[in-house]
């Protein structure tokens, strides 16, 4: 259980059949994934929890905290990631999303390696 603040991110799409695939999902989903808004981008978070009962999981995205997302913003789960669907995330999520990676260093170099070569 997380100690952090929740955000509750809510989305228009409540159809059974979005319902039914949200249990699909929910199967498929482990707490630890890392989150993503697009297959191939970096991750912006992870999943905290999976709501026993509820169609949704909380989200901690970087720089941001816990968020209540629903099932249904799920868009895929596959190689221990789940991919949202950006257009279906509340408004306040979607601008936690866009400054999850706000603290790292655009000038970050990493350091030269100190092993030595074999020549």
């Amino acid at each position: 259980m997380c100690d952090t603040p929740l955000h509750q991110a809510t989305t228009t799409r409540d159809s059974p059949r979005h319902l039914s695939q949200g249990r699909i999902m929910r199967e498929q989903i482990s707490e630890g994934f890392m989150v993503f808004i697009s297959d191939g981008d970096e991750g912006i978070g992870s999943v905290r929890e999976i709501r026993p009962g509820l169609p949704e999981l909380v989200v901690y995205i970087e720089n941001a905290g816990d968020f209540v997302v629903p099932l249904s913003a799920v868009r895929d789960v596959h190689s221990d990631k789940v991919v949202l669907n950006f257009d279906r995330l509340d408004l306040r999520l979607r601008d936690a999303i866009r400054h999850a990676r706000d603290s790292e260093d655009p000038n970050y170099e990493s350091p030269a390696s100190t092993e030595d070569e074999d020549t």
